[in-house]
């Protein structure tokens, strides 16, 4: 229905805006935004469920995707290092029950086949793309926590392409299964990095105009003074065994405050940094852009093809 669709890219951009704003501010969003956002998603996806005629069975779907998904606001410890039995007792059954209720409906829809099943593979993308956003966090491709959930928020508001009027411009493309394969989360996800590759470029440009190029360091940051550190940056270098070594990617984990100490005692007064880019910015622009244009890949792919 272009009516939820539409209401879909309103919701959703109202959402990742007040994110956005937020995480520029602050690098931190309440988890309060996301909750909300999460809410109206599966009520629209229930709306939408209801309206389009799915089965009971279709709708069954919200359960495993409202365990896994609200479990991520859950503030508790690692499942494994609870000292708590009967929390992670609880946690390990809803989980195996979520787990039951996929295969369960994965084996049904697998009988029954025809269009079910390719709706129900469709609404399977949303516990998918939770689970893949929550490893892309836990392996640092998304930095940050609000970043992941924000994408699990968007797999389940829209858990299919969106069409409304003449939009998308470019199409989604007519491959079958691609709907599946690539999520609407997912194509919003890399649309967003797609807008990240002009960031290397501009810290080129930047440390040419100081004189400071550096490869590869300058592609990624630029050099600042470790006693007065700009605010949300990570250190590209520091001081192990004596030595300076390069981190291009440094850890969450890092202690910027004792290592930025160690630099200083060392006597570097000026140390390469990279920017805590507030992703939400780029997946909230990629977001917009991925309903107005569609999957910016597949148009670029198009155009040599």
């Amino acid at each position: 229905m272009e009516e939820l669709d539409i209401l879909r890219l309103v919701l959703g951009l109202f959402f990742l805006v007040y994110g956005s704003v937020s995480d520029v501010r602050t690098r931190r969003v309440s988890n309060t935004v996301w909750i909300l956002m999460g809410l109206c998603a599966i009520a629209i996806l229930e709306a939408q469920m209801l309206s389009d005629g799915y089965s009971l069975h279709h709708h069954l779907i919200l359960v495993p995707v409202a365990i896994m998904y609200f479990d991520v606001f859950w503030d508790r410890e690692p499942i494994l290092e609870s000292p708590e039995n009967w929390l992670r007792a609880t946690v390990i059954v809803l989980y195996v029950f979520a787990l039951v209720v996929i295969a369960f409906l994965l084996y049904h829809f697998l009988m029954i086949g025809g269009e079910a099943l390719t709706k129900f593979l469709q609404l399977l993308t949303i516990p998918v793309m939770i689970l893949a956003a929550y490893a892309f966090y836990i392996t640092g491709l998304l930095r940050g926590g609000a970043d992941a959930k924000s994408l699990m928020a968007i797999a389940i508001l829209v858990p299919t392409y969106p069409t409304f009027y003449w939009f998308p411009l470019l199409g989604w493309g007519e491959l079958s299964g691609f709907s599946i394969a690539f999520p609407f989360a997912l194509v919003t996800l890399l649309n967003a990095a797609l807008l990240l590759v002009f960031a290397p470029l501009a810290f080129l440009i930047y440390n040419l105009s100081k004189g400071t190029l550096k490869i590869p360091e300058g592609l990624f940051g630029y050099k600042a003074d470790p006693r007065n550190l700009p605010k949300f940056v990570w250190l590209m270098q520091r001081i192990e065994d004596g030595k300076l070594v390069r981190e291009l990617l440094p850890r969450r984990s890092r202690n910027i405050e004792e290592e930025t100490r160690k630099l200083i005692d060392a006597g570097h007064e000026r140390v390469w940094v990279t920017p805590q880019i507030p992703f939400l910015v780029p997946l909230m622009v990629s977001f917009l852009l991925s309903f107005i244009l569609g999957n910016l890949l597949f148009g670029l792919f198009s155009l040599f093809a």
